[in-house]
């Protein structure tokens, strides 16, 4: 997903071609099932959205191109605003995936609760400024 979002431009959401190899790549992976698989729950769970599907049929032409996408939770051209279709969706019981937000949760929880309390390990650096 961050490699998708780091391709968006401001003005090119609904363009943004990834190929399964390519993200691997981007992301120094050699597994592209794991790569695949991230697509596949990303689209899913309605973070991502296919727009141009791939067309590998003619090597080398045209008409090659690698997978186009969308970022739901951001507008794209010819559309009033974004569809934030993961909004309306929560994984399955029992899944990977809703075991990760189950997780997921119960961090932001924690966080929440030590950040209430005034006992975050790290404060807001001046060296920033």
């Amino acid at each position: 997903m961050i490699e998708l979002a780091m391709l968006d431009n401001g003005r090119n959401n609904g363009s943004l071609y990834l190929s399964v190899r390519d993200a691997a790549d981007r992301l120094g992976l050699v597994d592209i099932n794991a790569v695949r698989n991230a697509f596949d729950e990303l689209q899913a769970m309605g973070f991502i959205a296919v727009t141009k599907d791939a067309s590998f049929h003619v090597k080398a032409g045209e008409a090659s191109r690698a997978r186009c996408w969308r970022l739901t939770w951001i507008a794209y051209p010819g559309h009033s605003g974004p569809t934030n279709e993961y909004a309306g969706i929560e994984p399955a019981p029992g899944t990977k995936a809703r075991k990760r937000m189950e997780a997921g949760m119960r961090a932001l929880k924690r966080y929440r609760k030590d950040r209430n309390s005034g006992r975050l390990p790290v404060r807001d650096s001046k060296s920033l400024g």
